[in-house]
Parts: structure tokens; sequence; C-alpha cells
């Protein structure tokens, strides 16, 4: 069924390939970049379920050393979404994924699926899921619940970006409750 086919292509040569070919134009940009005096940080959304692919892990290895990109400059943005979200991952994959030296941030935090996946990634960063951000700063439950997850994320030692700043108001909210980093419309659109 549907349930299992999705894991499956998560996993997928395509869906590998396709991860591999825009974090190899991210960092042969982030090369061009230096060159131009500005030194950046890039950050590739993969699937919760593409973690443990060792093909990846070892594919992104030869991607680094051959561009000549340290690293802790590339931030692998795990997506929590998709039936298997959350669930136990190779843990010697994942030990060799964090042992390679990127950044592995959490997507969406704040959705059933990411709360899961936090305990089973060693992270980095956790992004707060935007919905919250788009109502917070009006002293509501979603103040609240800002408020708690960059407690959890803090607790954890981890940084905290809100997601979907589009406002002035949210902007003052993401500051006021506590986040590290926010993006979203109201700082610049998506380049």
């Amino acid at each position: 069924g549907p349930s299992e086919f999705i894991p499956h292509v998560e996993r997928s040569p395509v869906v590998r390939t396709l991860t591999l070919a825009v974090a190899s134009d991210a960092l042969r940009r982030l090369v061009e970049w230096d060159r131009r005096g500005h030194r950046l940080e890039a950050a590739v959304n993969v699937p919760y379920r593409m973690l443990d692919d060792e093909e990846l892990t070892t594919r992104l290895r030869g991607l680094l050393e051959t561009i000549g990109v340290d690293p802790e400059r590339l931030t692998l943005e795990v997506v929590p979404s998709g039936p298997g979200a959350g669930s136990e991952l190779d843990s010697t994959v994942v030990r060799h994924l964090r042992d390679l030296g990127v950044r592995l941030s959490l997507d969406d935090l704040g959705r059933a699926s990411s709360v899961a996946a936090i305990r089973t990634l060693p992270l980095h960063q956790v992004k707060i899921d935007s919905m919250f951000l788009h109502e917070a700063g009006r002293g509501g439950p979603a103040d609240a619940i800002v408020r708690s997850l960059v407690g959890l994320a803090y607790g954890l030692g981890l940084e905290t970006v809100a997601e979907g700043v589009e406002s002035k108001l949210a902007w003052e909210a993401a500051l006021s409750l506590g986040c590290d980093f926010a993006q979203g419309f109201y700082l610049g659109h998506p380049m």
C-alpha cells in the first residue's frame, strides 16, 4: 500500500541523486561566494528516511572533499514528514553522517513527527514550525508553545530557528520568545 511505498521512495536512488545534485550546487555556490569575499553557509533539505542511506553519506563526503568546502558549512535540514518519520534509523549510518561533520537541523519542530524525530538524531539545530510564528506575539497559546519548544531545544543544547517570520510582529515575537535565528519573508525572500 501507499504507506509502505513512500519510505521506499524517500530512500530511492532518484531521491538520493536529486539530494546530491542540490548539495553539489549549493557547495559550488559557496566556493563562488568565497571568491567574492562572502563566507556563507548552505542548507539542503533531506527526507528523514534518507538519513540512514550509507551511499548518501559516502557521496556527500566525496562532494565535500572534491569541491573543497568545510563540512560544518553544510547543514542538512531533515524533513520529518511522511510514513516512517521519527522511527528508528540505522545508528551506525547516522553516526557516520554525524562524523562527516555536516550540521543537522530538524525542520518543522512542533509537528508530531518532529517531536518523535528529535530523540533519534544527533542534531545541532531545530526549526520551529512557521504555523506557530504566524500566531505568535499576541500573548496567546502560540507564544506558550514557541517558548516551550525553545526551552526543549535549549535543554538539548540545540540552536533554534523561527520559521515563517513574515511580519514585524512575528520578528519581535521570535526575539522575545528566545529564538536564536529567524527566517522568513520579513527578512528576505529565498535565494
